[in-house]
């Protein structure tokens, strides 16, 4: 084997849907029985959470024919009110034609229920089944929700426009509560036009009353941007620089305006753009220490800021911070917002300085080298107030001779995939690198790129190439990360499993590979996409790494093709978020499907644990040795 080199693509657990359904080859007799059991339904959950979930991934036309048919023979009010919001949770294509029937119906509180969620894709409020609506709904019961969100923006435009004058006014008058309730409002329209105006009244004020009444209820709602105290007018300002290409022309040249300064927007000192940096965090937090700022907008705030980062460089810095007050603004404020959010540990009243450096002692193995050898500073109080400075060494250091660059499959935007490993003068292996795509858990987004990395560099080598896509974000309230053709999400113009095979189309193009050695590894949240991916009629991949994750049914295509597929399962016993039993099922019912399937465990519960590079190099060596064993030429 030493001759051979290995393409790994890496699945970032992200959970998006993608809009393959089960298939609408229904029969007379399929409509029925889904008919009864909707008759069945008693209670507002089991439409809601439990029928209604099922009923919405059926294909789109014939969801609707069910849920039409059956809607004249439920008597319960609180069913129908399920399956509207079932529907409505799922941002299902025909949703408009399922709130109709709820607009439609005799009990007021039916009626109600649908009208408040039609009002979330019209924008606009309508009053029962009167003219207006009527109206609106022969227009607009058989366009997409894109094309109807766009037409409720510009109707509503002159409205909007009118919003924002009031809240300029509202600022001009020190009104302050009425800024934060015409925030809200105009976020409701979801129209970029708002968002130049918005933070042009926070960089006029940044107050309280601005950087959250308007960040958070306002700029933050549009914009998906999550709120930080920090997140001053200077800072929208960058935003807006970074980023306003991704919306439409006519927005990008509105300006941001320039408005009269309040008294705290003349008292204010914008906050230094090193703050946006992970590194810039961290030296603020030491200011904010060394010059006393220990409650109220202080440590609590810039901890939790760090966390969000999850920079482990801040785990001594956080502990010698602790260790140097240990009252309850350090051991809460810190110990909770930043070290507990970092490390996992569940916040005590108990863990004070000493018990957190016990703590580091103990597992600082798990860092890499470079984080390891920092040293949790002597930082006790001083009376002098002056600035404490410390060098904080690169956050990537041990990888920094891995390459990874970001690139885009079929030249879509959205996309998006990091390519690691092989560098610009290298040469591939007689039969081409392996190629494993790497699909994390979680969030599935570029901050997994340094553990991707560590990965290929830890477990792998240079015989191999990973890929790490990206999931994209379809829509704001979208909890799949990784959607896929049997579990899709609302708005999603492809599926994950469309997105895996266009990134490894994509390699190939770029480097010779290895055609019987494309895996995927996954974990957590991407598992299911990824056994989604195996289970294609066509595929690529020749083999699927899924850790710490779920095995539903429900989410998969039929078994059937699982045949000849390699499994390899990792999993914790005592995981208590995705049950060991998932993977038992996965190995059992997929051997009985004609795969072929390995499942080892590991010790510490949900994540990864022990040792982590190990672990994944055992895996991606059993399903190299038996996709080669496999196919050799003694083996046929």
């Amino acid at each position: 084997m030493s001759g051979r080199r290995f393409i790994i693509i890496v699945l970032i657990p992200v959970f998006f849907s993608v809009s393959t359904r089960i298939p609408a080859a229904d029969t007379s007799q399929r409509l029925e029985d889904w008919v009864e059991r909707l008759k069945g339904l008693e209670g507002h959950k089991s439409a809601a959470f439990k029928v209604g979930p099922e009923l919405v991934k059926l294909e789109p036309d014939f969801g609707l024919r069910v849920i039409e048919t059956a809607w004249p023979d439920l008597n319960d009010i609180e069913v129908k009110r399920g399956l509207l919001k079932a529907f409505h949770f799922a941002k299902h294509p025909k949703i408009i034609k399922v709130l109709h029937l709820g607009v439609t119906d005799s009990p007021k509180k039916v009626r109600e229920t649908a009208l408040h969620y039609l009002s979330e894709y019209s924008i606009q409020k309508f009053s029962d089944n009167t003219p207006a609506y009527r109206r609106w709904y022969a227009e607009f019961s058989d366009k997409s929700l894109e094309e109807i969100r766009e037409a409720g923006q510009k109707r509503n435009r002159p409205i909007l426009k009118k919003k924002l004058q009031e809240i300029v006014s509202a600022l001009e008058a020190g009104n302050r509560r009425q800024l934060w309730d015409t925030a809200h409002e105009v976020s409701k329209y979801e129209d970029p036009l708002a968002i130049p105006t918005l933070i042009g009244v926070i960089d006029a004020d940044n107050s309280y009353d601005t950087i959250y009444g308007v960040g958070y209820f306002g700029l933050g709602k549009i914009t998906g941007v999550e709120y930080s105290p920090y997140h001053d007018g200077a800072w929208w300002r960058r935003w807006w620089e970074k980023n306003k290409s991704s919306y439409p022309e006519e927005v990008q040249n509105i300006p941001i305006p320039e408005l009269p300064k309040t008294k705290s927007g003349k008292a204010h000192k914008p906050y230094p753009e090193e703050l946006d940096s992970p590194e810039g965090k961290i030296k603020w937090l030491l200011k904010e220490f060394s010059e006393g700022h220990i409650s109220g907008l202080g440590l609590s705030d810039i901890a939790r800021e760090i966390a969000k980062e999850n920079d482990p460089r801040a785990i001594p810095i956080m502990i010698g911070v602790i260790d140097a007050d240990n009252t309850y603004d350090t051991i809460y404020g810190i110990g909770y917002f930043g070290l507990g959010k970092i490390t996992k540990v569940r916040y005590s009243k108990e863990h004070n300085g000493a018990w957190w450096r016990q703590w580091w002692e103990k597992n600082k193995g798990r860092y890499p080298k470079h984080i390891q050898e920092m040293e949790i500073p002597n930082l006790r109080k001083k009376t002098d107030h002056k600035p404490l400075t410390i060098e904080l060494p690169p956050l990537h250091q041990d990888i920094a001779d891995i390459p990874s660059k970001e690139l885009h499959a079929e030249g879509d935007l959205n996309k998006r995939y990091f390519l690691i490993g092989a560098g610009k003068d290298d040469k591939p292996p007689r039969e081409g690198y392996n190629l494993i795509v790497i699909m994390p858990g979680g969030a599935g987004g570029e901050n997994f790129n340094p553990f991707v990395r560590r990965i290929y560099k830890n477990a792998l080598g240079d015989k191999f190439l990973v890929a790490q896509p990206v999931a994209f974000k379809w829509h704001g309230s979208q909890r799949i990360v990784w959607p896929t053709k049997v579990n899709p999400t609302g708005n999603q113009k492809f599926a994950t499993e469309d997105f895996i095979e266009a990134v490894i189309q994509d390699v190939k193009k770029q480097h010779k590979i290895n055609k019987r050695n494309i895996f995927t590894l996954s974990w957590s949240s991407s598992g299911p996409a990824a056994y989604a991916i195996s289970l294609q009629k066509s595929t690529q991949v020749k083999g699927s790494f899924i850790a710490m994750s779920v095995f539903r049914r429900k989410w998969l295509p039929p078994l059937d093709t699982a045949k000849g597929h390699f499994y390899y399962l990792l999993h914790s016993p005592e995981d208590k978020i995705c049950p060991f039993s998932h993977a038992e099922q996965a190995k059992a019912e997929l051997i009985e499907a004609g795969a072929i399937v390995q499942l080892d465990t590991y010790k510490g519960g949900h994540g990864w644990h022990g040792d982590v590079y190990g672990n994944i190099k055992r895996g991606i060596n059993w399903l190299t040795e038996e996709v080669n064993h496999e196919m050799s030429p003694t083996k046929k």
